[in-house]
């Protein structure tokens, strides 16, 4: 089977390959991934592939666009709901990277089934059928944790108060693993709530990006909010390291770098990566809202939801998404250190040359 779609630029390739932590031998040795043709999944693959493992994919079907050579992955194609499929897709695995699931629904019932019961099921197929297994690592995010602000992060030991649909079933995810593995002693699981992911493959970013170069930014009204951010090759290195390292077994992890950015700065800094200062515009409250509940009406006439709906404006209207990274520093030093310019000037790069950037 060809390769599908283009190569990352050589700049793409070199922020991955310094972003690497390398660990034990990976030859021969299974992984199974799912989600692995979205975004943060491809950059997953890469840093799979470099590594060495054996990389296996459970994917709805086959992918029209990746950036990694189909060659070098094993194919499984089924969904989280058939037993049967994951039962083959996992067994003989001795890593599990679960990333599928849903960051836009148009029920919290329809998030639940991806992003909860989806979970259980690759939980109960890895406790019956994979028994080399050393470690699940399961996505997850900081909408599970709930806000926080660059005076008072979020931190993992603080209860949990997601303020969205997605939030809380991302939260019921993680739930269902723990439950799952803590019922039967089953393999150790590692749980990353990484925050705003860009980089290679992202479209949500890039959407911010191509509003920076038309001249625009908008800005919710309200307090300066700020943002922790991790570009995706970073994520992607600090998983395959978090998932062989035995410190990271049985832990709740924040995976961004250790710099929050306030909203203007980080508009400011998308500028200096595209070339062209933008002007910022902050939307008056009625204004957001109005667009929320259109959204939340238009969502229902078409095939995948908006972007902003009035569930996503509690996530939008929130004082801050900034996620402590003591435990992710106090593990390992060297992961989630690209900072937010360089970051961006690697996915400008790689977009322009994809031609999703002009």
């Amino acid at each position: 089977m060809p390769s599908a779609g283009a190569r990352p630029t050589v700049g793409v390739f070199f922020i991955i390959r310094k972003a690497l932590v390398k660990g034990p031998t990976a030859l021969n040795r299974k992984v199974l991934v799912t989600g692995g043709s979205g975004f943060i999944g491809q950059n997953l693959v890469q840093v799979l592939l470099m590594q060495g493992f054996e990389v296996h994919l459970l994917l709805r079907s086959e992918p029209k666009n990746v950036d990694f050579d189909l060659h070098e992955v094993n194919c499984h194609f089924g969904d989280l709901a058939n037993q049967n499929c994951l039962e083959v897709a996992v067994a003989g695995a001795e890593l599990v990277f679960h990333l599928a699931g849903l960051t836009r629904a148009k029920s919290f019932e329809q998030f639940l089934e991806a992003n909860a019961r989806g979970v259980a099921n690759l939980a109960k197929a890895c406790l019956t059928h994979a028994p080399s297994l050393s470690r699940f690592v399961l996505v997850s995010s900081m909408a599970a944790a709930g806000p926080g602000t660059a005076a008072c992060p979020r931190l993992e030991s603080d209860k949990p108060s997601p303020v969205s649909a997605y939030g809380r079933s991302k939260l019921a995810g993680e739930h269902a693993l723990q439950q799952a593995f803590a019922a039967s002693g089953g393999p150790a699981w590692t749980i990353v709530r990484p925050p705003i992911v860009y980089g290679p493959w992202d479209k949500d970013v890039l959407t911010l990006l191509r509003g920076v170069q038309r001249g625009w930014a908008l800005i919710p009204a309200g307090p300066e909010r700020s943002f922790s951010l991790v570009y995706g090759p970073d994520l992607a290195a600090a998983l395959v390291s978090l998932a062989q390292n035995p410190a990271a077994a049985g832990e709740v992890i924040h995976a961004a770098h250790s710099r929050p950015y306030g909203h203007r700065a980080m508009l400011d800094a998308m500028g200096v990566a595209v070339g062209r200062a933008p002007r910022c515009v902050k939307l008056p409250r009625w204004l957001t809202w109005g667009a929320a509940a259109g959204g939340s009406i238009a969502q229902y006439l078409l095939r995948r939801p908006p972007l902003l709906t009035l569930d996503k404006h509690h996530e939008v209207m929130a004082p801050g998404w900034v996620a402590s990274t003591a435990k992710l520093q106090e593990l390992n030093p060297a992961l989630c250190a690209t900072g937010l310019e360089e970051g961006l000037a690697a996915t400008v790069e790689w977009s322009r040359a994809r031609g999703w950037l002009h």
